[in-house]
């Protein structure tokens, strides 16, 4: 429950506890009602506790897609205004959701952002249980990793993990995935007999947990594949019999989904073609009338998403207003920040280059002093025009101030040359008088690249740092130029 009083945290807490109680139609409504308040109140932290609440929501009610969509609309919103604290939470709901489906490498991203923001101060103010949480982090980094098979990794997140909890007495469920996953380490690495003790005791710890949130859902299916790969069927009989009855507590459509799989991999692995055929048959019966339901889903959530929409007229265009340069409508630097972070989830899914660029106007000051700063902001936004113009299907220009432009593009050293030399001559072919300049009698811009892979710790500011030694080196070689060099 949020702390806060007012009418929005009063609704979000109505919205979390109806969740609760099994009404998620009705949780949804009290959810937009107070997203719709934090909207007019333009209040960030509500707003992030909103979508992070509505995305939750749409997670449990199988609506994947959405649920991504109302997560990263939070996380934008705790980004632009450093909530540490929602980053946290909201970034690990988006790593949880992509790992549930089989986004893995993404995933980590998202965990790893998490992870990384779980240290500053703010977030130690205000999380009572940061030991859990912190362990927590490390756990679903920990999971994620495991899945991939990338052992030496899942070892590293595993003895971070223990670190936390050794610190902080934990609840059930959090040691059961824990000891699940640290199995599984041992198992890859030769050191886990079929009959050992410890998978006797962690299915025992499992049934004796008597649940199936996604948290425990997620190791259940981890012992199942642990259990599955060393022919423990003996236990898998267990498990799979006690999953039935804490599915069907659950009631939700993707845990019955995939413990119907599991039915079929178990049988499948038994030779035994006539229970096989039973469940496969009763898979593609549950399919169809999924597929039903979820047209309801479909249908109900987009109703509620266009009351929402309506009701908040002009949010989305406020929102976009608020991260454009207002001189030139390039970006700003809060959009550079969200459009880098989305470029380097992309680019390190398809092992790809990030090129960042910083481009200054060759003796800006001179121009100024000689023509007055209204002609010198005519000068900014006809240079912006130009960059924006060449830019154009190869990626974004932001303003980061004064006379400096900063360019973000999915692009090799190739590609960044030739871009370069594009905006080189375009700029130079508008003949905008400039005669205090030393470089030429009319404006002319430097410009410095750096292209590099990005790993999901590699910082912008790792990219504008080479990058503006490189703009150096252009400016004391006589300017009206430009270099690109490798991260």
């Amino acid at each position: 429950m949020f702390n806060k009083g007012g009418f929005g945290h009063e609704r979000l807490n109505k919205a979390i506890a109806l969740y609760k109680d099994g009404n998620i139609d009705k949780a949804l409504e009290y959810s937009f009602d107070a997203l719709n308040y934090f909207s007019k109140t333009k209040d960030p932290e509500g707003l992030c506790r909103c979508y992070n609440t509505i995305g939750g929501l749409n997670f449990f009610s199988n609506q994947i897609i959405k649920a991504i969509d109302y997560y990263m609309d939070g996380l934008i919103i705790a980004r632009k205004n450093d909530l540490h604290f929602e980053i946290t939470r909201i970034a690990s709901n988006v790593g949880s959701t992509l790992t549930e489906i089989g986004e893995y490498d993404l995933a980590r991203v998202f965990f790893a952002e998490s992870e990384e923001h779980m240290h500053h101060e703010d977030v130690k103010e205000k999380d009572e249980n940061f030991e859990a949480s912190t362990a927590m982090a490390y756990i679903n980094l920990l999971s994620c990793t495991c899945l991939e098979d990338r052992i030496d990794e899942a070892e590293k997140y595993r003895d971070l993990a223990k670190k936390y909890i050794d610190q902080k007495a934990w609840n059930n469920t959090n040691t059961i995935g824990f000891n699940v996953f640290s199995a599984y380490i041992e198992y890859r690495k030769g050191n886990l007999d079929p009959t050992d003790q410890i998978l006797d005791d962690l299915t025992k710890q499992t049934i004796e947990d008597n649940g199936v949130g996604y948290d425990i859902w997620g190791s259940r299916k981890m012992l199942f594949t642990l259990l599955m790969r060393v022919n423990r069927f003996d236990l898998l009989k267990v498990l799979l019999e006690d999953n039935e009855i804490q599915a069907a507590k659950q009631g939700n459509p993707r845990i019955n989904a995939e413990l119907n799989e599991m039915w079929v991999d178990y049988y499948k692995a038994l030779d035994d073609p006539e229970e096989y055929a039973k469940h496969c048959v009763r898979y593609v019966e549950f399919i169809r009338s999924q597929k039903k339901e979820d047209n309801l889903e479909i249908a109900r959530h987009a109703s509620d998403r266009i009351r929402f929409k309506e009701n908040g007229a002009g949010r989305e265009e406020a929102l976009v207003r608020s991260l454009l340069d207002p001189l030139t409508e390039l970006g700003n630097r809060y959009k550079l920040d969200m459009d880098y972070r989305d470029a380097v989830t992309d680019c390190i899914s398809r092992g790809k280059p990030i090129s960042v660029g910083i481009l200054d106007v060759d003796s800006f000051k001179a121009a100024n002093d000689t023509y007055g700063h209204i002609t010198g902001d005519e000068y900014i936004k006809k240079v912006a025009d130009c960059v924006k113009d060449v830019l154009e299907g190869y990626g974004g220009a932001y303003r980061y101030g004064g006379d400096e432009i900063v360019i973000l593009m999915k692009a090799d050293t190739h590609t960044t040359a030739d871009i370069a030399q594009k905006i080189k001559d375009k700029v130079e072919d508008l003949n905008l008088p400039n005669e205090a300049a030393t470089a030429a009698d009319n404006v002319t811009v430097s410009q410095g690249y750096c292209v590099g892979v990005p790993k999901f710790d590699t910082s912008l500011t790792t990219y504008m740092y080479e990058a503006d030694i490189a703009l150096y080196e252009v400016k004391n070689s006589g300017k009206n130029n430009y270099i690109v060099t490798g991260l």
